[in-house]
């Protein structure tokens, strides 16, 4: 909607050009700058050539919020609260509209634009591509957070994730389980079919499992051929169980890797938040040790820190339920 016609043209021009506007306008030469109206309506481009100001009218003028991605909104609106609180220079980011479809990473300053008695009249507004910046920040995180050989989250991004998911399962009062698992004898296929081999069952590995969990679960790499994998909502103990023999189930299928067909098995221990350890270091202390409890009876298979939870994979059902409503009920 078009909230002013373009008769107000020579005084937002006077006030623009008023020596601390000026200053600051033509700080921001190399960005894009807009005229708002007090309702938020984009009116006037602002054009600077050899430091000679001109307003260009935009014809069909349209709301702030026409061009901000629906993400980020609500943050922009903050921004927007504080603006008419304080009457004083606001910035923030968010993403910008190029087009119907395309959207860019900008940084946006608001200052109001004041009449001689200091009420605001209307509201300047300078925006800046940080669409690069935006990219290097991205690749810094996926450098710090990501397993670069697997592309899954890596021992850094693991731990906060656990931390933050023991923090909501205190906070609703849920089930939550960690897993520990390894590739058994992975030191032997690297030594037999070499590094290229061994990093193509890693990759492989990791797809394949990925597929058995949902899209709230963390699948994590430790290092070497260490996974973690973090199911921070369950139901039951049981929901744990039917996840780890999915996983199971899935590495028994064997593997085509290369030239080579592999058989590759996996051991895994399987803890459970809070009866295993209700902080990070005890779950993680625990879970080490359900996995070592496979290595010791022979790899390839899998484990719980409590054994009251289950007594092997055939005697699961009523059993198993009546532990699990026991446990809640304990709590």
């Amino acid at each position: 909607m078009m909230s002013q016609q373009p008769n107000d043209l020579i005084q937002v021009e006077a006030l623009i050009k008023r020596p601390e506007m000026l200053s600051y306008i033509l700080g921001q030469l190399s960005n894009r700058m807009y005229i708002l109206d007090k309702d938020g309506t984009i009116t006037y481009t602002v054009l600077t050539q050899q430091s000679i100001l001109e307003l260009v009218f935009i014809s069909e003028p349209m709301s702030l919020f026409a061009y901000i991605h629906p993400d980020n909104q609500s943050v922009v609106k903050e921004s927007l609260v504080e603006l008419l609180t304080t009457n004083d220079k606001v910035s923030f980011e968010c993403q910008w509209a190029v087009n119907d479809e395309e959207w860019s990473w900008i940084e946006a300053i608001i200052i109001p634009v004041k009449e001689a008695d200091s009420s605001v009249y209307k509201y300047f507004l300078s925006i800046r591509s940080i669409s690069e910046i935006k990219e290097r920040e991205e690749q810094l995180s996926r450098l710090a957070y990501q397993d670069p050989l697997t592309e899954m989250p890596n021992r850094r991004a693991f731990e906060m994730y656990l931390q933050q998911a023991i923090a909501n399962a205190k906070r609703y009062n849920q089930l939550m389980a960690l897993f520990y698992m390894d590739i058994d004898d992975f030191k032997r296929i690297n030594d037999q079919y070499g590094h290229e081999t061994g990093d193509l069952l890693l990759k492989t590995f990791a797809s394949r499992v990925k597929r058995c969990i949902r899209e709230i679960d963390m699948l994590a790499r430790l290092g070497g051929d260490e996974f973690v994998i973090l199911l921070p909502r369950i139901d039951s103990v049981i929901n744990a169980q039917r996840v780890a023999e999915r996983i199971i189930a899935s590495i028994q299928e064997g593997w085509k890797i290369g030239e080579h067909v592999l058989e590759a098995t996996i051991s895994m221990g399987v803890t459970v938040y809070p009866r295993d350890g209700d902080d990070a270091i005890r779950l993680l202390q625990n879970v080490d040790k359900a996995l070592y409890q496979v290595k010791n009876n022979g790899r390839n298979g899998i484990s719980f820190y409590n054994q009251n939870y289950i007594q092997a994979s055939d005697s699961l059902g009523l059993e198993l339920e009546s532990q699990t409503t026991e446990f809640i009920k304990g709590r």
